[in-house]
């Protein structure tokens, strides 16, 4: 029959995937970042500018912590 004359695959649709898959992911690995207090300025990222009341957010956001962490030693005790 000539069906069965044919030539065995040497790659899969599977594992074709795979060594995709492991090849992009040895690719990405290589790419590090960095993270830095203060960055240098980026070319087209905008600089970022505080909110207006962004000092007074963050001190409610404070505040609230602290009585969290108060009513949780409370209700432990």
């Amino acid at each position: 029959m000539p069906g069965r004359d044919r030539m065995p695959r040497a790659w899969s649709r599977r594992s074709v995937l795979v060594a995709l898959g492991v090849a992009s992911a040895t690719a990405l690995t290589g790419c590090g970042v960095r993270l830095e207090d203060h960055p240098g300025s980026l070319p087209f990222a905008p600089e970022r500018k505080p909110a207006p009341d962004e000092r007074t957010l963050l001190a409610a956001l404070a505040d609230t912590r602290s009585l969290e962490q108060a009513a949780a030693a409370a209700g432990a005790a």
